[in-house]
């Protein structure tokens, strides 16, 4: 202390302003908490440890795959966007012109023998009213052809025509009334173990194709007639005939399609052609982009076209799983018969979902979307069409035509067709948010940490003893007696070394005594680090570092410095020099003066509750020492 104290005289003689002594407060956690978040940086200390070849190999292998899915990431994937499902609204309805394609279609398809009873067409799934055997045409307007729901278009292709005809018997059987229904009834008895046969008749149907269609038609078995049925309990006949029918020409049907999204990031629509309002494109799930519709035209697509997208046709055998032809024996089918139906039979399903998007960034990547992507920009409005082969009826629509007390006369018309089903839209309407920008940056500094755990695990755990001595380097044990050790010898070090510099010893070291311990020191060292420079380069640098090292001091009096012209000198006083040395150990000079005047300044609440409760463990044990002894 009366070092300190003159070491304080001397320089308070001599006049300089020297820094003031670093102080405990009871404020320094929220002064070191202000501090980290206004004029330092906190970051964590790095250990760097060389771990040979191989795991190095990992190491960089990890990093690589790192980096590898950041700029995936980047490239790829919306990072600093918000993205929205928009909303759709959709309206459909069959187009005007595509009914004059059909009738033209339907004359060519006449002409082609599509209407003359073909037999490539018939299909049995077995000997059930599951029966599409001999076929005839009947040529209907788009009206009659097109079913239209809130959410979808049916079109007919196919349509089995059945009449049932209740009759009060008055027989043993029914074979009276199913005749008087139709003469060429065959008997019950003809039946045998089957229920259907096969007649010809000169139906209404058969008339019309062969006078206005078709002429010259053969006497071909056009009508099916189930056995003839007795209702017991009501006491009538049922007699149960049907018809299939073509309509032709229905693959030039035409839907057209008009629509618009909304989103709290915007809206648009088909039918304008602002910024905002999307190019439209026709695309099959397999990425197959069949057809671009530009902004502001109705969107409108025939049945053929879709089919064709997808490498079918009406009369194409169908990919799906569909039951044989009974008509084909052990699989073999003779003459012009087809193992299975075609989709002028069964129907097929077309589903198209409206796919809206804003922003390349959100448009996903793959087949056709790419094609989109490189050709075209956005906003995209992507209708995507999936195929469903597969039975495809808009099931019995039974009207009934003659109701007397003893005969009831019901028609039951079963349609087939292509089902166009229109699904809600989905796609991502983006803007820009910061929050999902910073959510981003959290996600890569979190994957950024996984090759040092990966190359940590391995370094510090699965290389044996030297993982054990490895671990070492990233340990620091620190306890209070060594603290004040670590400070106490550091201090003594930093006051020889200023002694050391200090020639005149009057606790301030000016910049001459301090360029010249810098040469003792460094101009040898410089030199062999820089041999093509001169002596004079060096001295030059020397002086150079030396002022950058040293500040300037206010001179109040008291030497022969305060008496000259010169109202500041160059150079570093001693407690500054210490405070310098001493900056990064964690305890101050009045933690050590402190620990001075009280051993025990440093101990906690709890390192006295433990002294209190092991002094009374003592003296627990000492008297019962005490009555042992005696």
């Amino acid at each position: 202390r009366e070092a300190r104290d003159a070491a304080h005289d001397d320089m308070s003689a001599l006049g300089y302003h020297v820094a003031r002594d670093r102080k405990n407060s009871h404020f320094d956690l929220a002064k070191d908490l202000f501090e980290s978040v206004t004029m330092f940086h906190r970051a964590p200390s790095d250990v760097k440890i060389k771990v040979g070849p191989v795991v190095g190999v990992v190491n960089f292998a990890c990093n690589a795959l790192l980096l590898a899915y950041v700029l995936s990431q980047l490239l790829r994937v919306n990072f600093y966007m918000k993205e929205y499902t928009p909303a759709g609204i959709l309206s459909h309805y069959v187009t005007e012109e595509s009914e004059h394609k059909m009738a033209k279609l339907a004359e060519q398809q006449i002409n082609d023998g599509l209407c003359s009873y073909n037999t490539t067409y018939d299909y049995k799934w077995r000997d059930s009213i599951w029966d599409y055997s001999t076929t005839g045409c009947v040529q209907e307007m788009s009206g009659y052809a097109a079913w239209k729901g809130p959410q979808s278009l049916h079109l007919v292709t196919f349509e089995q025509r059945r009449r049932v005809a209740l009759v009060k018997r008055t027989g043993e059987s029914c074979d009276e009334e199913c005749k008087n229904e139709h003469p060429g009834w065959p008997s019950t008895e003809s039946y045998g173990d089957r229920s259907w046969q096969a007649v010809h008749a000169r139906t209404e149907l058969f008339e019309h194709m062969n006078w206005g269609s078709v002429s010259n038609l053969t006497d071909v078995p056009n009508l099916r007639l189930h056995k003839p049925q007795v209702l017991a309990g009501m006491n009538l006949c049922r007699c149960l005939s049907f018809e299939n029918v073509f309509l032709p020409g229905a693959e030039e049907l035409e839907m057209a399609l008009t629509f618009g999204y909304k989103s709290p990031a915007g809206e648009g629509t088909n039918k304008a052609t602002g910024d905002e309002d999307p190019e439209t494109f026709l695309m099959t799930e397999e990425g197959n982009v069949f057809k671009t519709i530009p902004k502001g035209t109705v969107v409108k697509v025939s049945v053929k076209e879709v089919m064709a997208a997808f490498g079918t046709c009406m009369d194409c055998q169908p990919s799906a799983k569909f039951t044989p032809n009974a008509l084909c024996p052990d699989g073999i089918c003779p003459g012009d018969l087809q193992p299975l139906p075609v989709a002028r039979q069964t129907g097929i399903t077309f589903d198209i979902q409206p796919q809206f998007y804003s922003h390349l960034v959100v448009t996903p990547r793959g087949p056709g979307y790419d094609e989109i992507r490189a050709k075209h920009d956005p906003p995209y409005a992507i209708l995507v069409v999936r195929k469903f082969e597969d039975w495809t009826s808009r099931g019995n629509d039974v009207e009934l035509i003659e109701a007397l007390p003893d005969r009831k006369v019901e028609t039951d018309t079963y349609r087939y067709g292509v089902l166009m089903r229109l699904q809600v839209a989905t796609g991502a309407i983006a803007e820009f948010n910061a929050a999902v920008l910073v959510n981003k940056l959290v996600e890569f500094t979190v994957v950024a940490t996984f090759p040092s755990v990966v190359v940590g695990v391995i370094v510090f755990t699965c290389l044996g003893r030297k993982s054990k001595i490895l671990r070492a380097t990233q340990r620091k044990i620190v306890t209070l007696p060594e603290l004040y050790r670590t400070f106490t010898y550091n201090t003594l070090v930093a006051n020889e070394t200023f002694a050391a510099i200090d020639n005149d010893q009057n606790h301030f070291v000016c910049i001459k005594e301090f360029k010249d311990f810098l040469r003792r020191q460094f101009k040898e060292s410089l030199k062999s680090s820089c041999p093509n420079e001169s002596d004079e380069w060096i001295e030059w640098k020397l002086d150079t570092y030396a002022e950058m090292m040293l500040d300037y001091y206010k001179v109040d009096g008291g030497t022969e410095e305060a008496t000259s012209d010169k109202k500041t000198i160059r150079g570093i006083s001693k407690q500054d020099f210490i405070d310098s040395v001493l900056a990064n150990e964690p305890l101050l000079w009045d933690d050590m003066v402190a620990k001075l005047k009280d051993e025990n300044c440093d101990k906690g609440p709890f390192d006295k509750v433990w002294r209190a409760f092991r002094r009374r463990g003592q003296n627990q044990r000492g008297r019962v020492h005490a009555v042992g002894h005696e």
